[in-house]
């Protein structure tokens, strides 16, 4: 059925599939122009200078005939300067002393070629799932990959015979497609891209940032185990690299080269200044970046647009490096296929496409501004970071209408099993520990939730147990070891169909937290309690410190199995703090007898404890007005 309602015609269908296919036809025309106009700008600029004995690709072989030979790896004076990567990364070079530059170099173009198709391939399928079949989904990898080759990091890169789009593909299949298929591989790939050069670590500290410890342990062994070989192999080598420090004098190897205009990283930018304000700024700058990058990247994940993620990693580590050159930053490729999306927002994809022709201008052609790139990989970060901000602001209000869901489906699950079961468990026992001895007599339980808390009650004359979750109807009554409880619907807040004074005990576990007339609520509680009865009330301790790290560890984690996110229900949700909450209850029972224990470390302040459990005698006065 179409929109309108009226069914196409199979002739209709067939014109709708040919327009797609023409479609398809005509945009990989346009991409193939532009790509071969950008090919004769690249070549004309830059690799029509840059011969095979002076690319980094003969770099890499000379390091394996250096291993090979027995030589010393780190002094030895390469035309860019000395060697700057881990003992490692020397170590994979060595198979590369069996053929010629005259056979290396055309087959990295090839195999980078290939990389970067897989590269849009994988992070590219929101566009690409638009083409009308299979056939035109590879038209549309192949258009994109020849546009893509054209981009100046990527233009370097086979210019240079570097390792970039290797390493960038292999951090795309382990977050993309090992995570997902294999997650107890996940972290290997990176781990390997990292042990070789070190910028792929940054996808470690999201790993860590987001809690997900397997992936990066994973990651953190794997770059390990390939150290360790690379000391055993070239132990000489590996005491040199720690001895001299050569990872924080990488501008000294290659002879003060980090300091010149090429340098597209925050360092490079911020060169120009005074030398106490460049430094000030640029540890600014990367304190910002990786805050603003891991916190994006978090958020990417929680509104499931893992592209993303690996565009903002990728851009961030490209600026928060020390030494950053064109070539490294072709993580662009990935951030602008996320910007572009399934190319249905037309202001995204023009902004793409601009970016993408700026960036197809060789980095050797003049221009006003020679950091005109990382301005680039700034607005493309700042792009996505705000694009994904705006996602999660819309999952924000997705779950706040969404909370009776969360706790149908998976509050029981995370609050009442393993250790938490436990410390709940314990809760209410607490919560009865001065009515052991005693009845309750008439009790009152107010946003009981499931029920949970009434079989903890002993003895009681009657239990009315209430929550606005409970259906509208009658009232539903079972049997618990105290008694029979019956189950009814009723507002908190307001309890005008009940009389006063009718009960002996009050409970509210957990309830005050939510009210939006906290106030309100109180008043009624204690109108409806008899002198001389109770009103228990269980308050957690919101935001204390003890209770985010207990949630943090536990709750969010089991939560997630569950596909819910507790650390955000609990802060929509708990709308209001404890020590307002403390004082909401001082004020409105200010004569009337106040106890209270916080647990488990009392002493400490409320930031060190989990809840505080209030018991309210009510007296025989009544409050003024």
């Amino acid at each position: 059925m179409t929109l309108s309602g009226v069914q196409q015609t199979p002739a209709v269908r067939a014109e709708d599939a040919r327009d797609s296919k023409l479609l398809v036809v005509s945009v990989i025309l346009v991409l193939t122009a532009a790509a071969s106009i950008a090919a004769l700008m690249q070549w004309y600029t830059a690799w029509a200078f840059i011969t095979w004995d002076a690319s980094d690709l003969s770099v890499y072989r000379q390091a394996g005939e250096v291993i090979s030979s027995g030589q010393p790896l780190y002094d030895v004076k390469f035309a860019p300067g000395y060697w700057t990567y881990p003992p490692f990364g020397g170590l994979v070079m060595t198979p590369l002393t069996m053929a010629p530059l005259e056979i290396l170099f055309p087959l990295s173009y090839v195999v980078n070629a290939g990389a970067l198709a897989l590269v849009i391939l994988l992070t590219g399928q929101p566009l690409l799932r638009r083409a009308p079949d299979a056939f035109g989904r590879a038209l549309l990898v192949v258009g994109l990959t020849l546009v893509a080759l054209t981009v100046t990091p990527v233009a370097e890169v086979l210019a240079l015979g570097q390792l970039g789009l290797l390493l960038m593909l292999g951090c795309c299949i382990d977050y993309l497609v090992v995570g997902r298929r294999l997650p107890r591989a996940q972290g290997v790939l990176v781990g390997i891209a990292t042990a070789v050069k070190l910028t792929p670590g940054i996808f470690v500290l999201h790993w860590l940032a987001t809690r997900q410890y397997r992936a990066a342990v994973t990651a953190l062994a794997t770059t390990a185990g390939c150290w360790l070989l690379a000391a055993v192999v070239l132990r000489g080598d590996t005491a040199t690299y720690v001895e001299r420090l050569v990872l924080f004098r990488t501008n000294e190897q290659i002879d003060g080269f980090g300091d010149s205009v090429m340098n597209q990283s925050w360092r490079g930018l911020v060169d120009g200044l005074p030398s106490p304000a460049a430094s000030t700024l640029w540890l600014v700058l990367i304190a910002l970046t990786l805050a603003l990058g891991l916190t994006g990247a978090s958020r990417a994940v929680r509104v499931q647009q893992p592209v993303a993620a690996v565009g903002i990693l990728g851009l961030a580590s490209v600026l928060v490096t020390p030494i950053s050159w064109h070539h490294h930053a072709v993580w662009v490729v990935t951030a602008l296929l996320a910007l572009v999306g399934d190319g249905r927002h037309r202001v995204r994809l023009a902004g793409a496409t601009l970016i993408t022709v700026l960036l197809m201008l060789p980095a050797r052609v003049p221009a006003p501004l020679p950091d005109r790139y990382t301005m680039l990989y700034v607005v493309l970060l700042g792009w996505l970071l705000v694009l994904v901000w705006q996602a999660s602001a819309a999952t924000d209000r997705r779950l706040s209408r969404s909370l009776d869901r969360y706790y149908g489906e998976a509050y029981e699950s995370v609050m009442y099993t393993g250790a938490v079961g436990f410390v709940s468990d314990w809760v209410h026992r607490l919560m009865e520990r001065p009515f052991r001895a005693s009845s309750s007599g008439r009790v009152l339980e107010l946003g009981a939730g499931a029920g949970q808390h009434a079989a903890y009650v002993r003895d009681f004359d009657s239990y009315l147990e209430t929550d606005l979750l409970v259906p509208a109807g009658d009232a539903v009554r079972r049997v618990e070891p105290g008694g029979s409880v019956v189950r009814a619907r009723l507002d908190a807040e307001d309890l005008g169909g009940l009389d006063n004074a009718s009960f002996d005990r009050v409970i509210a576990t957990c309830l005050l937290a939510h009210l939006h007339h906290p106030h309100r609520a109180l008043s009624e509680w204690r109108r409806v309690t008899r002198p001389g009865g109770t009103i228990t009330i269980y308050l957690p301790m919101e935001p204390g410190m003890l209770l985010r790290l207990l949630r943090r560890i536990v709750m969010v984690p089991k939560a997630r199995k569950l596909g819910q996110d507790h650390e955000r229900t609990v802060a929509i949700d708990h709308r209001n703090h404890y020590p307002a909450m403390r004082a909401w209850i001082e004020t409105e029972f200010a004569g009337d007898h106040i106890r209270r224990a916080r647990f488990p470390i009392p002493w400490l302040g409320w930031n060190f404890a989990l809840f505080d459990i209030v018991h309210v005698t009510r007296s025989a006065t009544d409050r003024p007005g």
